[in-house]
């Protein structure tokens, strides 16, 4: 009644073969699935949207307050440790997005 460990783990390791072997059969068969558009015109009113979201005043004020609730707790645990990972996050939120979004442009 019971599969021993070993045979699932040899159904397993098929089905991984198999699913990978149909994955490039249907790329050869069909390449055009796995090109990406180059454009990017479809997505760019989401894309300058979310990039104005985290990039205006809203991002800022996240910024800031990750940094200053991680001051004020670190002032009241008397611990420096506390204090890392919010100016870490509010740094991120301040510098990452123009980092990124330069990223892609350059790729583009």
């Amino acid at each position: 009644m019971y599969k021993s460990m070993k045979t699932v783990v040899v159904q397993n390791e098929i089905l991984a073969i198999s699913l990978f072997i149909l994955t490039c059969c249907l790329l050869v068969l069909f390449p055009e699935l796995s090109l990406a558009g180059t454009g990017g015109e479809e997505l760019q009113e989401v894309v300058t949207k979310t990039e104005g979201m985290i990039t205006g005043n809203g991002g800022k004020l996240i910024a800031l307050a990750s940094v200053i609730g991680g001051v004020v707790w670190s002032a009241a645990s008397g611990s420096l440790k506390n204090l890392i990972v919010p100016v870490i996050l509010g740094m991120v939120l301040g510098i990452g997005p123009s980092i990124v979004t330069g990223g892609i442009s350059a790729i583009i």
